[in-house]
């Protein structure tokens, strides 16, 4: 296996990592939201909401870069 072989396996396992990390932190955003709404408070569900929309974001550009 070559060198550039090798760094483009690298690279294909960063891209996964970070879409499984980021499919993670979009997971959880919309778990805390629920929950806030099931709160009632209006603070938190502020506070879930901007999060998720953060979370989304994300989410979208490592899958931009994959």
């Amino acid at each position: 296996m070559s060198a550039s072989s090798v760094s483009v396996l690298m690279a294909s396992s960063d891209v996964c990592r970070d879409i499984r990390t980021t499919a993670t932190q979009l997971f959880d955003a919309e778990c805390a939201l629920h929950a806030a709404r099931q709160s009632g408070v209006d603070a938190w569900i502020a506070a879930a909401s901007n999060k998720l929309s953060d979370a989304i974001g994300n989410y979208m550009l490592a899958l931009a870069q994959a």
